[in-house]
């Protein structure tokens, strides 16, 4: 059957309410949408499954709007979905690669399923959601369950800011709101904030039993403030780098991070990020695109290409959410605060970790906001610009031979840009 275009609701198992399954057989990418026809088919949870060789996307968008929650369903996994505030939809994508099945099975989650912990602090955040936040805001809330190894690694996440009482606010709001990790403990690394709102924020953290501040009131260096967060959180077996522009939007994400930086072959581990309205901001670092190293498929939807959702070996991924086990990066010496100040250090790190032996693993099923530039001044002014030009000349005779051939990254796809499109 072709599915382009179909109405899953129309199906009669649909609206009964019992298990619907559908096998896919095809090349390319096909769409349902599933919109909310009948008020008694939405009310409580439902769960999700999928079945095949390729990861199914399910995108959630109020009617009408542009804004974008979305959540994907590697092959054989099970992830809970609540919706019935507000109007929505739901579209369902799957992508194949080729004459493959796929088969997405949707049914009342049985009583109990969630657990009482998380299915709290997913109501807590249906609640949040459901609060007027500026127009087009979807009232959506999706949790995931099941598939992760026991993790007993302690997790420290540090967090560089400055004068971002807001951004920081919501950062470790939904952190600690959203995050399903036992024992998380949190560094802020205040950079001589001066702003009287921020300073009273961080007063307020400090009282927070899993947050403690660290004050660094010297010249910007984000790979200096790292390395501060990392000796000060020496404890801790994995480190997690975290800007204060993200937004935590799924409760797993730290575990699925953890898993991969404790594999005794992975030197970092890095997220999805994607911008508000869905799209890619990070899916893995290539070396080579706008000449050094950039984001490829940038902008364009996780549902448009199949490495997107694909965990995969990486040359780099970014700092502004990157796990790496603490002895590891002890190992090569942190960040390279003198070389790389502000940019580049995190491609830098990874490499290092790369010539000895450790992968640099894109991790698609932890997925965040990020909030881009928000928190930094622009590369455009003039002091920035040639901060800049120094740090790519540096990251070019360091890494020169890597640059020009990324074993990650097709050959076939442009560097001129981060599109990924074919040359």
């Amino acid at each position: 059957m072709n599915p382009v275009g179909q109405d899953i609701l129309a199906w009669p198992e649909i609206r009964s309410g019992r298990l619907m399954t559908e096998e896919v057989r095809a090349t390319g990418a096909w769409a349902w949408t599933l919109r909310r026809s009948d008020e008694s088919m939405w009310p409580g949870w439902w769960r999700v499954r999928a079945e095949g060789p390729s990861p199914i996307e399910l995108e959630i968008r109020r009617l009408g709007s542009d804004h974008v929650e979305f959540l994907s369903l590697p092959p054989g996994t099970w992830r809970a979905l609540r919706l019935g505030v507000g109007r929505h939809e739901a579209r369902i994508w799957l992508r194949s690669g080729g004459d493959l099945v796929n088969r997405l099975e949707l049914e009342p989650a049985p009583a109990g399923w969630l657990g009482p912990a998380r299915l709290m602090r997913a109501m807590r955040r249906l609640v949040r959601l459901a609060r007027p936040r500026g127009a087009g805001r979807a009232s959506v809330v999706v949790t995931q369950a099941g598939d992760l190894p026991d993790l007993p690694a302690s997790v420290g996440i540090i967090i560089p800011t400055r004068d971002n009482a807001a951004l920081l606010h919501r950062c470790l709001t939904t952190l600690f709101e959203t995050t399903d990790y036992p024992g998380l403990r949190v560094l802020v690394v205040d950079n001589g904030s001066i702003d009287p709102t921020t300073l009273a924020a961080l007063d307020r953290w400090r009282a927070h039993p899993q947050v403690e501040v660290l004050v660094r009131d010297e010249p910007f260096n984000f790979a200096r403030l790292c390395n501060a967060g990392a000796e000060a959180m020496a404890d801790r077996q994995v480190l997690v780098f975290l800007n204060d522009d993200i937004e935590v939007i799924e409760p797993n994400w730290l575990s699925h991070l953890a898993a991969e930086a404790v594999k005794p072959d992975v030197g970092a581990a890095g997220p999805l990020l994607v911008y508000g309205d869905g799209t890619v901001q990070h899916a893995g670092v290539a070396l080579g695109v706008l000449g050094h190293a950039g984001h490829p498929w940038r902008g364009i939807h996780p549902a448009a290409a199949p490495e997107i959702m694909a965990r995969r070996q990486v040359s780099a991924v970014t700092g502004a959410c990157l796990a790496v086990r603490a002895e590891a990066y002890r190992a090569v010496g942190g960040m390279d605060e003198q070389a790389f100040p502000i940019t580049f250090n995190d491609v830098d790190l990874c490499l290092r970790l790369a010539a000895g032996g450790l992968k640099t693993i894109y991790q698609p099923a932890a997925r965040l906001i990020h909030l881009e530039g928000r928190s930094r001044r622009p590369d455009h002014l003039p002091e920035q610009a040639a901060r800049r030009g120094r740090e790519v000349e540096e990251f070019l005779r360091r890494h020169g031979s890597a640059v020009d051939d990324d074993p990650f990254y097709g050959p076939d796809r442009t560097r001129a840009d981060e599109s990924a499109r074919p040359r």
